[in-house]
């Protein structure tokens, strides 16, 4: 049986601990596996590397040159949500490690403690534990996908039938359609957040302004801001700000924010900013609206998360538009975030690399 390749990244600065770490690795494969290795001694190359290459496994040290404790962990669990990470550091606080593994770490292990059977236990629960999230999001793909025949041809039924009966039965075939539709949207949703999940999202990037992308944005929600007695500003640099993106998918990510800041204020404004900060760039979108609470601004980047909808009107959404903004940003190596107090509105910010 030929060996199944799995690519892992090795986070470490210190050359013994790293060659001594390669070596407990490759001992610690079976003979159906072969790991491939490649090491970072930086959290900047470690990102460049996660957003590079499709890697199965990260192992990776807490002390680095440009990082230290749990912030280093936190940014390569933040551009690498699905790959299991398992921390072997020199710090021996208890405390810390249960830190670690409750923010998301696969595992922590002590250097110098660890040998090649602790290891091989560790790194095997790792992948499989990724195996089984990886069946698990693709049989949600598989149902969502199998979910589009049927209801394609249950919409074509209506449509034909709509113009056939009385009138006073148009209204609840009419009813029926507009479901139809919002479930077309969930389907439509639930595949794509599936596929960022997956690691699996191809972006297309190119070098591109991105003021001028977020001006064109703000000018097609002109109208519906005006609509609600809103006012819609912007605060974006005079010079152009060149970033490489998938201008689609951030187009995306800022008609979501957009269109959420509108659905749940009330009055007052809205306003979209750029801000460049040299080697990247931050964006932003605030609202007067009624806020989120501080216990729930952790959970607002999950799927089906819509803490703002209480005692708040509008057309009711999938709760999967910012967990698709956040694999969408993660993607491009940035990061997204909110701020919020309930009843001082709210403030979506996002970065991005400039090119």
């Amino acid at each position: 049986m030929e060996a199944q390749d799995v690519r892992v990244l090795l986070i470490e600065d210190d050359p013994d601990d790293a060659l001594l770490m390669e070596k407990l690795l490759v001992k610690s494969c079976k003979p159906s596996t072969n790991f491939l290795i490649e090491r970072a001694d930086r959290i900047e190359k470690a990102l460049r590397s996660v957003i590079e290459n499709n890697f199965q496994l990260i192992v990776m040290d807490l002390t680095l040159p440009d990082g230290k404790g749990l912030e280093t962990f936190e940014k390569i669990h933040e551009a690498a949500p699905t790959i299991p990470i398992i921390i072997c550091s020199g710090l021996t606080d208890r405390t810390l490690a249960l830190e670690a593994i409750g923010k998301g770490a696969q595992d922590y292990v002590i250097k110098g403690e660890v040998d090649q059977r602790t290891l091989e236990k560790v790194i095997l629960y790792a992948l499989e534990r990724r195996h089984v999230q990886e069946m698990k999001e693709e049989f949600v793909g598989m149902v969502v996908h199998e979910l589009r025949s049927p209801l394609a041809i249950s919409r074509a039924s209506i449509e034909l039938l709509l113009n056939k009966v009385p009138e006073s039965q148009q209204r609840f075939l009419s009813m029926s359609i507009e479901s139809m539709e919002r479930l077309n949207r969930l389907i439509d949703n639930l595949m794509e957040v599936t596929t960022l999940e997956l690691g699996k999202v191809k972006l297309t990037k190119g070098g591109m302004d991105i003021n001028a992308l977020a001006r064109d944005i703000c000018a097609s929600f002109e109208p519906l801001a005006r609509q609600k007695g809103l006012e819609l500003k912007n605060n974006f640099p005079a010079e152009k700000v060149i970033t490489s993106i998938d201008k689609d998918k951030i187009t995306e990510v800022w008609m979501n924010l957009v269109s959420n800041a509108v659905k749940f204020t009330e009055k007052g404004s809205i306003e979209m900013s750029i801000i460049d900060k040299g080697n990247e760039v931050e964006c932003g979108v605030s609202d007067t609206g009624c806020g989120i609470s501080e216990d729930k601004l952790e959970k607002l980047f999950g799927k089906f998360q819509k803490f703002r909808s209480e005692g708040t009107a509008g057309e009711k959404g999938t709760g999967l538009g910012l967990a698709i903004s956040k694999g969408i940003i993660t993607a491009h190596g940035g990061k997204i975030w909110a701020e919020s107090r309930p009843g001082q509105g709210s403030r979506f910010l996002f970065t991005l690399p400039v090119r």
